[in-house]
């Protein structure tokens, strides 16, 4: 497959998107320590040096494909929170549980993405992908928690991260 020059904002997003798709779907089937940047850019279609115009490196890829992973854990978490309701708060706290082991149960590839973070994906990566992982992570983590401070009603603020 041929692709053609990712001229505008857009089409970089989605080229960048394309990437990440393939690099999970790879990462699906293989280990992290398997997988190189050749591999990825062939599995996309595209030249490895294309691969580099969206990432400098390998750790890189996957500390961004863990970004996203990230982002759609905490949605379904806080959709989860959402419905919890209930006067007792030991019913409460069961149902967090529930919220919390069952969303995170759906998500095999975050639970294989996070034990690489500190050892492997925060190395060889530039600055800014570091500080950008790390804020993202931060806002996401203070918005549940306040979440999880209101539906769980016993913690006090800044307790629920």
């Amino acid at each position: 497959m041929r692709h053609i020059r990712a001229m505008d904002d857009l089409e970089k997003a989605e080229r960048r998107q394309q990437i990440l798709s393939c690099a999970a779907d790879w990462f699906d089937s293989h280990s992290f320590e398997q997988i190189s940047m050749q591999q990825v850019a062939q599995h996309c279609g595209m030249a490895k040096g294309t691969l580099y115009l969206y990432f400098s490196t390998r750790e890189e890829v996957f500390l961004a494909l863990l970004e996203e992973e990230f982002v759609l854990w905490f949605n379904a978490l806080s959709a989860r929170l959402s419905e919890i309701d209930m006067a007792d708060k030991s019913e409460r706290m069961l149902a967090f549980s529930h919220a919390l082991t069952s969303s995170l149960a759906q998500r095999p590839r975050l639970l294989r993405l996070i034990p690489l973070l500190h050892s492997v994906l925060e190395q060889n990566i530039p600055r800014a992908a570091a500080v950008r992982f790390k804020r993202l992570l931060m806002s996401n983590l203070q918005s549940i928690g306040v979440e999880v401070e209101n539906r769980l009603g016993f913690l006090r603020p800044g307790q629920g991260a």
